[in-house]
């Protein structure tokens, strides 16, 4: 009837518009029986008055039709559209009407099927709805479609989703949405129209009585959407369509740094891809992808649940697309991944059956290998929750995991979101150390070299990993390495943003219960790693610097580190049995970093070799109370307290408890020079008790060492300078002695040592290590000419500046 219907308008008795073939736009239920009904075109002319004609064919009896009033209506901007979120196009908030001429059956005929209640889409009641009816009609189509009268939406411009909230009696399936197809026209034109490639679906696509969105990612200006069906073979059954719906993408806010993003609607403008999310592979009827829209809602603890319990060779997919744009992997340090947790630890077997992929604009972009994957979270605790990704370098708009089952049951993978993290630098302070935590610093755990060391070490591992960058100081994670057991294990933390200079000094701090003494650093190794590559590797004293420092909390703690000679990105600490060393379980606390910048040595320098003026560190394995003559009360107080910047922190070699010849010693070492033969070297030091000079010396011992090497040792009076009665020492005064002496071989770490030699001198403060470099002279270095003096503390001095 109503394609037989025109409608006119005319101006003062003259014609202006016709809509020609039948009326084109419907408001209220359409086939609905009695009832009402608008009917009507869109105007482009003004008119004072409206005709309706209703042409009855040949044969054709169309009965009483009631005309119960003319209408005007007049369309007016709707409300404007949410950010990430759909927004349905309903009366009156929205100026839309049923487009007729693309609403209804078209194809083959079909007896049973129908469109009902069209209308029905526009009204404010979110329960109702129109369906479209197919049960026998192989190769018939049913079709609505909504048009604004307002004017067009401007997706060349804004990004923009459009489609449709429906629900179907079947599941929805790659086989339901090849025959779907969602259109835009703009002034009855085609614009775009989606292939099941580009479809995008929110909500339990996996229930047959779930509501979804449909429709995809539109990228020019419309006016009108249609949504239509086709039954291709068999039953189709029902479709219920809610409303027509839009969606305007906004940019999702500033990713912070160093944390994780989770892209849940609506803050951020992400989609389920269809087309990578289901079960593929060997057929596995009783596989699924559970609730994958869980993954979008705000809701931090729903999940979608990957099943393959029973499939071995079938692989479980979910897909996040972002709807804005893209995430520039190309131009800034980022990690892309997933929150994940299973019923199975997260170790090497499990991780080499995830994938995780990059795509842009529907093109693979880069994926992930088990060996490039970083895990944040307890990674050895069954059902917690980790991230899983790899630091993407392209750039990318859509991130998908997939798990596969290559044999046995892998269980369930519950998957919390989609995840990325925006690395960003923070630049270091020369000669301090610097803690690097999560999220201050760009720093991950490489759980693949985080463990135990394969199948030789099966008793060995690791229990909280991840706790070495927390923010918290004070939790530990623990190496374990069974007593006689010959094997090892590690924790290996990588830097996401980038590499760290060569000269940098990376340590890990443990506790001191099980690396008390020389012998057991040999059983460990610090590893330097850039690009997945080893590049540099040190084991044992002569290569591993252990020390104290001002920033542990603990005097029962220490650093165990390795000074790089070349840049890296990663560092691990590995702890093995060796010999008849057992180390049992090490407590691994933080991660520490520190940039070694040389201090300025020259002939005019006369300094403390302090922080931050020089890169020194506290040797640990030369420090304390020495091994040979028993000493339950003896300390070295504080060695930290040599390195700070502090004048008045001194530490105390504390041999009171002790006999004659008990000795205690503190060793600085400076990580970025090398000093040359000629500098003159030793420590400041105060002795607190009332013998002096000749007692002091006695008891004091003076070493340097190069790499960990001893170049050379002066002890006593004999061989020591008290530099006060030589130089005009800086810093020196209300008691205090520089003592040392004039080296021959290059150094690069300064001991001293104090032993009980006379009953009663059980006390020395130690200031700080220095060096002088004016009687320097080769190695870049020509001193003499700008200062001579007798070395003699028993002459007078004879000093020419």
């Amino acid at each position: 009837m109503l394609s037989n219907s025109t409608i006119r308008t005319y101006l003062n008795d003259t014609l202006q518009e016709t809509t020609g073939g039948g009326v084109s736009l419907l408001e209220a239920p359409l086939l609905g029986g009695s009832s009402r009904y608008v009917a009507g075109f869109i105007t482009s002319k003004p008119f004072n008055e409206i005709r309706y004609t209703i042409n009855q064919p040949a044969g054709i009896g169309f009965g009483t039709t009631n005309i119960y009033y003319a209408v005007a209506k007049k369309y007016c901007e709707g409300d404007s559209l949410e950010c990430n979120d759909y927004t349905r196009l309903s009366v009156p908030n929205h100026p839309v009407d049923i487009d007729i001429n693309n609403t209804g059956l078209t194809g083959l005929a079909c007896v049973g099927c129908s469109v009902n209640n069209p209308g029905r889409i526009l009204d404010n009641d979110t329960s109702n709805f129109a369906n479209i009816n197919l049960i026998a009609g192989v190769g018939s189509t049913g079709r609505i479609s909504v048009k604004n009268g307002y004017g067009p939406y401007r997706a060349d411009s804004i990004p923009m989703w459009a489609g449709f909230e429906i629900s179907t009696g079947q599941l929805i399936t790659l086989n339901i949405l090849n025959n779907i197809s969602i259109k835009t026209y703009l002034k009855d034109s085609l614009i775009e129209s989606s292939s099941p490639a580009t479809l995008f679906v929110d909500g339990d696509i996996f229930s047959s009585t779930g509501r979804h969105f449909v429709g995809f990612k539109v990228t020019k200006s419309f006016d009108e959407i249609e949504f239509s069906v086709t039954n291709t073979g068999g039953d189709i059954g029902t479709t219920n369509v809610y409303a027509a719906a839009v969606k305007r993408y906004c940019k999702g806010p500033d990713l912070e740094c160093n944390k994780y993003t989770k892209l849940t609607q609506p803050t951020h403008p992400v989609d389920l891809d269809i087309n990578k999310l289901g079960i593929s592979g060997i057929a596995c009827v009783l596989c699924d992808v559970k609730d994958p829209g869980k993954i979008l809602d705000s809701n931090p603890d729903n999940y979608a649940i990957i099943d393959l319990v029973a499939g071995v060779g079938s692989t479980g997919t979910i897909s996040v697309r972002n709807g804005y744009g893209s995430y520039r992997g190309d131009t800034i340090p980022m990690w892309a991944g997933f929150e994940i947790s299973t019923a199975q630890l997260i170790t090497a077997n499990i991780l080499n059956n995830v994938t995780i992929s990059t795509y842009l604009n529907g093109v693979f972009r880069e994926s992930s290998t088990a060996a490039t994957l970083f895990v944040e979270g307890d990674v050895f605790s069954a059902s917690e929750r980790q991230f899983v990704g790899f630091k993407v370098t392209k750039e990318f708009d859509e991130i998908v995991y997939s798990v596969t089952n290559t044999g046995g049951d892998i269980g369930l993978t519950n998957v919390y979101s989609a995840a990325v993290r925006k690395y960003c630098d923070t630049p270091l302070s020369c000669n301090i150390e610097t803690r690097e935590y999560v999220p201050a610093y760009p720093v991950d755990i490489n759980y693949h070299r985080t463990g135990n060391e394969g199948l030789a070490c099966a008793l060995c591992g690791v229990d909280n990993p991840n706790r070495v960058i927390d923010e918290s100081d004070s939790n530990f994670a623990q190496i374990y390495v069974p007593v006689g057991v010959a094997g090892g294990a590690g924790i290996s933390v990588r830097n996401g943003y980038g590499p760290y200079p060569a000269g940098t000094y990376a340590a890990f701090e443990v506790s001191k219960t099980n690396l008390i003494d020389v012998a057991a650093l040999g059983g460990v190794t610090i590893e330097l790693y850039k690009n997945n590559q080893l590049v540099q590797s040190g084991t044992g004293v002569s290569e591993i610097v252990s020390g104290n420092s001002t920033i542990l909390s603990s005097t029962d703690h220490r650093l165990v580190g390795i000074v790089s000679n070349v840049e890296f990105d990663e560092a691990r600490i590995v702890i093995r049995n060796v010999g008849q060393v057992n180390l049992g379980t090490t407590n691994v606390y933080n991660f520490y970093v520190m940039k070694g910048c040389p201090g300025e040595f020259d002939c005019q320098t006369s300094t403390a070799l302090i922080r931050p003026d020089y890169a020194v560190v506290i040797e640990d394995s030369r420090t304390g109370i020495n091994s040979g003559v028993a000493c339950v009360g003896c300390t070295v107080n504080r060695p930290d307290f040599v390195i700070n910047s502090d004048s008045l922190d001194v530490s105390t070699i504390n041999l009171l408890a002790g006999g004659l010849g008990t000795s205690g010693s503190i060793s600085v070492r400076d990580l970025s020079i090398v000093y040359p033969s000629g500098t003159l070297a030793g420590f400041v030091v105060r002795d607190p008790n009332p013998i002096i000079q000749a007692g002091l010396l006695s008891g004091i011992t003076i070493q340097t060492y190069l790499n960990g090497s001893l170049q050379e040792t002066k002890s006593g009076g004999g061989a020591l300078i008290d530099v006060n009665a030589l130089l005009p020492w800086l810093g020196v005064g209300s008691g205090k002695h520089a003592i040392g002496f004039n080296t021959s071989n290059p150094f690069n770490e300064i001991r001293i040592t104090y032993t009980t030699l006379v009953q009663g001198l059980s006390y020395l403060d130690v200031y700080y290590a220095f060096a002088d470099a004016r009687y320097v002279s080769g190695s870049g270095f020509d001193c003499f000419a700008y200062i001579d003096a007798v070395n003699d503390i028993n002459q007078t001095p004879v000093i020419h500046l």
